[in-house]
């Protein structure tokens, strides 16, 4: 029981956490169905999040696959972000309805 309690303040501090905005650097990004960018916060921790209609238009044809692949102009520039971590909600394609994703409510590029 303890391990149930412990786990769900983790994750609600997890999600609390990541519900202002932040400076993060884009590192990659792509997707078939959906789009999704991979980010680093400050001290270098990588989340991959969904873009949900957020991101822009920072994304290109994939000559390696049939989706899109970050324009790699946007490759280490600066964002403002804020996410939510919550079910999926069949949104992206693949994962189950109830399985727990990073979902970009806000972003802002800082540098072009």
């Amino acid at each position: 029981m303890k391990q149930i309690v412990l786990m769900a303040i983790l994750l609600s501090t997890s999600s609390f956490s990541l519900a202002k905005m932040q400076t993060y650097t884009i590192v990659n990004g792509g997707g078939i169905d959906d789009t999704a960018l991979t980010l680093k916060d400050a001290k270098n921790k990588e989340i991959h999040a969904y873009c949900m209609d957020q991101c822009g238009n920072w994304f290109k044809s994939s000559s390696e696959h049939e989706g899109v692949t970050l324009n790699t102009k946007y490759k280490g520039k600066k964002v403002l972000a804020e996410f939510s971590y919550e079910n999926n909600n069949d949104r992206i394609a693949g994962p189950s309805a109830d399985e727990k994703l990073y979902f970009i409510k806000k972003i802002k590029l800082l540098n072009k």
